[in-house]
């Protein structure tokens, strides 16, 4: 049963990986003269607006690099735990998916509420990352 739920977990946060990474590249190429960040969509959304606000750094750092790490992570546990199976691997894995929708809420509500504008690759992450924590919550359910 597990196995399946570390596969989702896996693909989910491979997606989240390329999609970190696009929005990072997307913001490199903006401080390089582009006129729109996710400018590949259409040069008429929030994009720029959420990249360029003061949410989209913590501590100096790129929210992207933060996401790329924990992607790298849960994508890292995800197979150690197809290989062979261990509580401590289980649990960071768990921890870190909780984690991941714990920001995705945080990132969603800025947007909505503080920035009031919404980046596309942003808010499909975010999605994503909720569903990641919905899979964690429901494997401590059936642990127990």
């Amino acid at each position: 049963m597990h196995t399946k739920l570390y596969k989702t977990i896996m693909i989910l946060s491979i997606i989240c990986l390329l999609l970190a990474v696009v929005i990072e590249v997307e913001k490199t190429q903006f401080k390089l003269n582009y006129n729109n960040i996710c400018s590949a969509i259409t040069g008429t959304n929030g994009c720029e607006t959420v990249q360029s606000s003061t949410y989209s750094r913590t501590f100096g750092i790129s929210n992207t690099y933060y996401g790329m790490l924990g992607f790298s992570l849960l994508i890292i546990f995800s197979a150690m735990l197809l290989k062979k199976k261990n509580w401590i691997i289980h649990n960071l894995l768990i921890t870190g998916c909780i984690a991941s929708g714990l920001m995705a809420l945080w990132f969603l509500y800025a947007q909505a509420f503080l920035i009031h504008a919404y980046c596309l690759f942003c808010v499909i992450v975010d999605i994503i990352s909720i569903g990641l924590f919905g899979i964690s919550i429901y494997m401590l359910i059936k642990h127990f």
